[in-house]
């Protein structure tokens, strides 16, 4: 019979073999792309045996949707625990922002997986999740502004995205680099924030 803490300690060794399988996964695919890295290839970057891959995710499809989830579940760590609402906004800017390679891999690997049902909804799942967190934080930000708290989040989600965009284009501005991004973006927060409590005062909402 197995003791508790041997137990214990193949659990730990699991979970932290899955991990160090998410690890490769991605760092191979943030090189090669999504379809060209193999469970093959995976397999021998990590150095344990296919079938062990297969043990911690069914398919190469459960493994990306795993690797899209991590994502979503460290962006909320990253929110978490911060009392300050713009500190809570500038967190979550800049752990998509400070790697924005990765973070472009994650949109492709949603795109990817969006014509599968089950996996759009565990996104799909998480992504709300996320953006429940930012609606709470823009409303104790503004708990007085007439403009929907998930508009707010849209405009954040926007900038992220569209900063992203720029800096993974072929020809983008010269010194346009992930600090300038981060900083970009965070010197945004008091101005969108103040746009939205400034539009109390008129009728007329500004788009930015």
């Amino acid at each position: 019979m197995i003791s508790p803490e041997r137990a214990a300690r193949r659990r730990q060794e699991f979970a932290r073999r899955g991990h160090d399988i998410l690890d490769v996964t991605e760092r191979l695919m943030l090189v090669a792309g999504i379809r060209r890295v193999t469970v093959e290839e995976i397999a021998l970057e990590t150095g344990i045996g296919k079938g062990t891959i297969y043990k911690h995710f069914d398919s190469k499809h459960a493994l990306l949707i795993a690797l899209v989830m991590r994502y979503q579940n460290r962006l909320m760590d990253h929110v978490s625990g911060i009392d300050d609402p713009e500190k809570q906004l500038a967190a979550w800017i800049t752990v998509q922002l400070s790697d924005p390679d990765r973070g472009a891999l994650m949109d492709r690997l949603v795109r990817h997986l969006a014509d599968d049902p089950e996996a759009r909804q565990a996104m799909s799942e998480g992504a709300d999740r996320m953006r429940r967190v930012l609606g709470k934080i823009v409303s104790a930000r503004l708990p007085h502004s007439d403009i929907p708290p998930m508009m707010v989040v849209e405009w954040f989600e926007s900038l992220v995205m569209g900063l992203r965009t720029l800096y993974a284009a072929p020809i983008r501005p010269e010194g346009l680099d992930p600090d300038s991004l981060v900083a970009t973006a965070i010197a945004a927060i008091p101005r969108l924030l103040g746009d939205v409590k400034r539009s109390n005062d008129s009728p007329k909402v500004t788009y930015l």
